[in-house]
């Protein structure tokens, strides 16, 4: 499904709204694979962004929720937890150092 804004949906839907297993491409290039829930990435699934960051973990009601790998196009890597979309664990910088707090 192609929307008003350019954005496009392929996958499962229930109800005429995502639900289920698919990929949705926003206009501006990122894309997001992986399980929806009334419209909203929830579950498991990989976002990669347009500008090189990438995400592979759970979701909840679209925002990055419980365990994951966040990893940004300079080599860092965050791999933890988050809640509601925030960060809540050690990252690890390209350079090889180590950030716990």
């Amino acid at each position: 499904m192609t929307y008003g804004s350019g954005s496009v949906y392929d996958g499962e839907f229930c109800d005429g709204m995502p639900h289920g297993h698919g990929t949705y491409t926003w206009h501006h290039g990122s894309v997001y694979t992986g399980t929806f829930h009334e419209g909203s990435p929830d579950g498991h699934g990989a976002m990669q962004s347009a500008d090189g960051d990438s995400y592979m973990g759970e979701f909840r009601a679209g925002k990055k929720h419980g365990r994951g790998v966040y990893t940004w196009p300079s080599g860092t890597v965050y791999e933890g937890s988050h809640d509601r979309g925030q960060r809540s664990g050690p990252m690890r910088f390209a350079n090889g150092d180590l950030y716990e707090g």
